[in-house]
């Protein structure tokens, strides 16, 4: 057998000033300042830049000690210095880079690094009437005008609606006592429902779900509440529904949110 090699670490003072510079970063990220940020992450390079290699590769590479910093803490920083530099300590910057990477076909910005930014800024900040459409369609998996176009051409016109949906009546009594809907916002909350349903039954889409069942009226309401439009509240309820919460309203009995409590609560007991 060979002998293992030894790894030769740095000393005191070369990891004390290490976990200094760590902690610099560390803080301006924290605080979602990009400029300072940038800084510190700077003064980290050309502190490692001047090391000797076997040294830099020691704190690289983990074999080191490092007071107050776990491999696992360094690789959270390192994850939200990334998503600082993508949102830039804003939702503005985050909507801007993503309508950016929408409009370039050479964009290479993931979906998951976008989600990534995203869930660091949440902890931040929740973003406002502006932004938030943005969010909700992204997490919808659409563009914004791309939610808007495909569920604007499949809402339904007011005149045909009670004739053409027979879950229409139950449809407005759980529209009627849906809470704090700004005015004019029952008639869109309706729109969605009776559009959704009308979709799943005539087959726009694939599912075995093709009728109201009750609830399904605070769930479309969410997006409404956070003030997207009608049809980009409408892209977010059915993602919600076809790919969240698959099964959930299929039946009056809630079989699948049922099996789905039940492993909760086996799982946390």
């Amino acid at each position: 057998m060979c002998p293992a090699l030894a790894v030769e670490t740095p000393g005191q003072n070369v990891v004390a000033r290490y976990c200094e510079l760590l902690n610099e970063l560390d803080k301006t990220v924290y605080l979602g300042d990009l400029t300072e940020a940038e800084t510190r992450n700077s003064a980290i390079s050309e502190f490692l830049g001047g090391l000797d290699r076997k040294y830099r590769a020691s704190l690289e590479d983990g074999h080191a000690v490092l007071p107050g910093w776990t491999g696992r803490r360094i690789g959270r920083l390192r994850d939200r210095w990334q998503a600082l530099q993508l949102h830039g300590g804003s939702w503005i910057g985050w909507c801007k880079r993503l309508r950016e990477s929408h409009s370039s076909e050479d964009s290479e910005t993931s979906r998951e690094a976008f989600l990534g930014a995203a869930r660091d800024l949440v902890y931040r900040q929740a973003p406002d009437a502006e932004q938030r459409p943005a969010l909700w369609c992204f997490c919808a998996g659409a563009t914004e005008d791309t939610a808007q176009r495909q569920s604007q051409d499949f809402l339904l016109d007011s005149a045909g609606r009670s004739a053409e949906n027979k879950d229409f009546e139950e449809i407005m009594l759980d529209v009627e006592r849906t809470p704090n809907l700004a005015q004019g916002q029952n008639m869109s909350l309706a729109n969605i429902l009776v559009t959704y349903c009308t979709r799943q039954s005539t087959g726009e889409r694939l599912s075995a779900e093709g009728h109201y069942v009750q609830g399904m009226h605070m769930l479309a309401a969410c997006p409404l509440w956070a003030g997207l439009s009608e049809a980009r509240a409408l892209a977010v309820f059915e993602f919600v529904l076809n790919s969240l919460f698959v099964g959930y309203y299929v039946d009056a009995a809630f079989a699948a949110f049922q099996r789905d409590v039940r492993v909760a609560d086996a799982l946390i007991a």
